[in-house]
């Protein structure tokens, strides 16, 4: 049983090395922001702040050069409660999103909502 622990452990300790080496999604907010690749763009609910066709649930989406896209990759309910006063089903936030836009969804790598100024 001590030789399995064993493994276990060089396991996890592998694992933290590679996200200290840049291959995590968690990317802090500061680091996201000086990216080049990265992006502040207009995010909210598809069906009730982009009232995008087709959408007939709350879903996340991006608008990226003036088109809404559903996002992939993250979720709504990731980024707190979008039916709060200030939430995304009740409007429109900033968000610094890396990604692109593929088979007409926007594959978020890292999405980052911005605080309500």
């Amino acid at each position: 049983h001590g030789h399995e622990h064993g493994d276990d452990h060089g396991h996890e300790h592998a694992a933290s090395d590679v996200e200290a080496g840049g291959a995590t999604q968690a990317v802090a907010e500061p680091a996201l922001a000086a990216d080049p690749a990265a992006m502040t763009v207009k995010a909210g609910c598809g069906m009730c702040i982009f009232g995008m066709e087709g959408v007939e649930t709350c879903e996340l989406a991006v608008e990226v050069e003036g088109r809404a896209y559903l996002v992939a990759g993250t979720a709504m309910m990731d980024h707190g409660d979008a039916h709060e006063h200030h939430g995304m089903c009740n409007m429109a936030r900033q968000a610094v999103v890396k990604g692109e836009v593929v088979d007409g969804k926007f594959a978020a790598e890292a999405f980052a909502l911005l605080p309500v100024s």
